[in-house]
């Protein structure tokens, strides 16, 4: 719905697709995939294929994630997961209509081995450069995803009464918040993120910080959004 300007990464496919089909509601779309792993990736085209798959399956979920999970942990509410349309895992007996978070942390896993194989490969320079971009866009995405399991861990444990456990958790919820905070580049070219400043800030649950500091009787670093 908004185009980003600049900084596109594997968004390429959708802002190309969707202008050809604007143009051309009858596109072949499976022949314009292929066209343009083709032409875009070169001798890595399978793999980056599989990378893009592997994404849609990591972020099919991404409104529950954004609108719903997100929301939860900037709260501190008690229960994270009251949808069926996204569950921490199956169960059963439990609907579950979507995604969970541990398949989504999966689907980010086989991302990152993709993505890497992609990068080791003796490629043509303009090639890399393009593989280079999708990798800064999927770590934005990849750091999101494990700052929010690490939150859902350190909130979960700490409830059950296994604080070590939790605080490990939060310390390494810590560590990506951290890296979100610094990351003031990929926010810049979105509608919807461009007045959030950094990484955490658009995650819309840095607020789970303060929560799990005060679930774990822990005083929180001083440091900003």
């Amino acid at each position: 719905m908004h185009v980003t300007t600049a900084n596109w990464g594997n968004k390429a496919l959708t802002n190309y697709q969707m202008a050809r089909q604007i143009w051309d509601v009858e596109t072949d779309c499976d022949a314009l995939w292929k066209d343009y792993f083709a032409r875009r990736y070169g001798p890595a085209a399978d793999t980056m294929r599989a990378f893009y798959e592997s994404l849609e399956k990591m972020f099919s979920n991404c409104s529950e994630l954004k609108y719903g999970l997100a929301r939860r942990l900037n709260s501190g509410q008690k229960d994270l997961f009251p949808s069926s349309h996204l569950r921490y895992r199956r169960e059963p007996g439990v609907e579950c209509n979507g995604p969970t978070l541990l398949e989504i942390v999966e689907h980010s896993r086989a991302c990152r081995e993709l993505i890497d194989r992609a990068l080791a490969a003796d490629l043509p320079e303009r090639i890399r450069r393009r593989i280079a971009e999708d990798e800064r866009m999927f770590t934005y995405g990849e750091r999101t995803i494990a700052y929010f399991h690490a939150c859902v861990e350190a909130f979960q444990l700490g409830r059950a009464g296994k604080r070590d456990e939790a605080r490990r958790h939060l310390a390494e919820a810590r560590e990506l918040a951290k890296l979100l905070r610094e990351d003031t580049t990929s926010v810049l070219y979105s509608y919807d993120h461009v007045y959030a400043g950094n990484a955490l800030s658009a995650s819309g649950a840095a607020g789970a910080l303060k929560h799990l500091a005060d679930l774990l009787d822990e005083k929180p670093p001083t440091t900003k959004n």
